[in-house]
């Protein structure tokens, strides 16, 4: 019993300047959305020329390709943001049974908190979508940032984070990288090709999505570790007893 609460003792005074370093990692990491969304406002700038130049042109790749628009549109469903919430949601609860309940709070919290975010910034910067002349597709709504693009990064860097101790070879874990780069990679293109996003809004929804779930990790990641070990150590001493 000392030795747990003195792991614990030790994990709870370790909250504090991580939790410190996760909000400065936030602050740090909030500011090229900032000045991204600062320069997309102005619809007239250098900025929102290129978009619009980078739209015509990946929309007319999609338009001259029957196959390549056909991949995008089922990309459009494949790689849908509820794809991604529904991973995490899966695995939160996987780790729930397994009673890593610390780290399936966090999976789940830090998931509903990046979506969330993505809303507001939405509500906040109030960037029309691309017009086109050849529209491939068309969505309502806000279109800064990307809302596929922000839950694909958001997801996959979560799944990562669980996942990295675990994999433990080096193999294992950049085939699981090199996996979830492709599927963030995959769905900002999508975006681009049917035309219902600016290549700054998918940026943007990257770095949003990839930085929420390191930076959520970085003020909490020695708690869960500290709590999940707390928790084997739990389970492992019911079943002696049993």
């Amino acid at each position: 019993m000392a030795e747990i609460v003195t792991a614990t003792d030790e994990a709870v005074r370790a909250v504090r300047p991580r939790l410190v370093g996760g909000v400065l990692a936030m602050v740090a990491s909030a500011v090229p959305v900032v000045v991204l969304a600062l320069l997309v406002r102005n619809a007239s700038g250098p900025v929102a020329r290129f978009d619009q130049r980078a739209d015509v042109r990946t929309t007319g790749i999609a338009l001259a390709h029957p196959a390549v628009r056909r991949a995008a549109e089922v990309g459009a469903l494949a790689l849908h943001p509820w794809v991604f919430r529904t991973a995490v949601i899966v695995a939160a609860v996987v780790l729930f049974r397994r009673r890593a309940r610390a780290a399936a709070l966090w999976a789940a919290t830090t998931m509903v908190v990046g979506s969330l975010l993505g809303v507001v910034l939405k509500s906040l910067v109030q960037r029309a979508r691309p017009r086109l002349d050849d529209p491939v597709a068309a969505e309502s709504g806000f279109s800064f940032p990307s809302g596929h693009a922000l839950n694909a990064a958001l997801g996959v860097t979560i799944l990562l984070l669980l996942l990295w101790r675990p994999l433990e070879r080096a193999a294992r874990r950049g085939a699981a990288l090199a996996i979830g780069v492709l599927l963030v990679v995959a769905t900002s293109l999508d975006r681009l090709l049917l035309g219902v996003h600016f290549p700054t809004d998918v940026v943007a929804g990257d770095l949003v999505g990839a930085l929420v779930a390191i930076s959520s990790w970085v003020a909490f990641g020695p708690v869960l570790r500290e709590r999940s070990r707390r928790e084997a150590d739990r389970a492992t001493s019911s079943g002696r007893t049993a």
